[in-house]
């Protein structure tokens, strides 16, 4: 058995209208990532399990019982199965914050770093990853991915911008989510110092065009600018577009 084959189990309270009912939950990890887990429900039927993983773990922890409202199990088990769920958020720190968790989550064994200051350096870190250099592809600043899990990082990236994107939808106004993304990106990018609004769209993947013809977005800007003393966004110098 390799050091971190191992796994946790826990007891599941549901809180149903017409009473508790009690199921079991073990989740499996190798090297330190989630790779299977079961899920018996109170009628004895569970989820898919991995048989490989019977007799290649260990209980090394149980975890303490939790009892979860009906309202929230099926939120419960879409996390458990890793469903990609779409959501919306009110402010676009709280959208980072989860971008980031869902980044370290994805991250598991899929990027790695590798800081050289010479080419030993660079020889020593893939020795290291177990990888060469053409198994990754590099984000720059030491990061990179390993190849074979470019689709994964494509469907990732892809669910976070639609992520994004129902954000700034849900925002019909602007003065929510909206307003909230354009204050953190203007701050983000220097607006105060250099009054470079390109470099904030940019960021945002947002053209002068797509602004000026959506309401919400304008009007999230245009709050957003106010604190830089710009109350308009027609008397911002167009400029940069050229």
């Amino acid at each position: 058995m390799k050091k971190f084959d191992n796994a946790i189990t826990q007891i599941i309270f549901v809180e149903y209208p017409e009473g508790v009912e009690v199921m079991h939950l073990t989740k499996v990890y190798k090297n330190g990532c989630l790779v299977d887990y079961e899920l018996i429900y109170s009628d004895g039927t569970s989820d898919e399990f991995c048989e490989k993983w019977n007799s290649d773990f260990i209980d090394y922890e149980n975890l303490s019982p939790i009892t979860i409202k009906l309202d929230y199990f099926e939120e419960f088990e879409n996390k458990l199965k890793g469903l990609n769920i779409m959501t919306t958020y009110n402010t676009y720190q709280e959208y980072k914050n989860a971008r980031k968790e869902a980044f370290d989550k994805f991250s598991q064994g899929k990027i790695i770093y590798i800081i050289a200051f010479s080419e030993k350096d660079f020889k020593e870190g893939l020795k290291k990853h177990n990888v060469t250099e053409k198994d990754l592809i590099s984000f720059g600043n030491g990061c990179f991915l390993i190849k074979k899990y470019k689709k994964d990082y494509e469907e990732y990236t892809k669910q976070q911008n639609d992520i994004l994107n129902k954000s700034i939808a849900a925002d019909t106004k602007g003065n929510g989510f909206i307003k909230s993304m354009f204050t953190y990106e203007l701050a983000n990018n220097e607006y105060r110092y250099t009054e470079n609004l390109k470099a904030t769209l940019d960021s945002l993947g947002l053209s002068y065009e797509q602004i000026e013809n959506n309401a919400a977005l304008k009007n999230g800007l245009n709050l957003a600018l106010k604190r830089y003393e710009y109350w308009l966004i027609e008397r911002i110098d167009y400029t940069w577009k050229h």
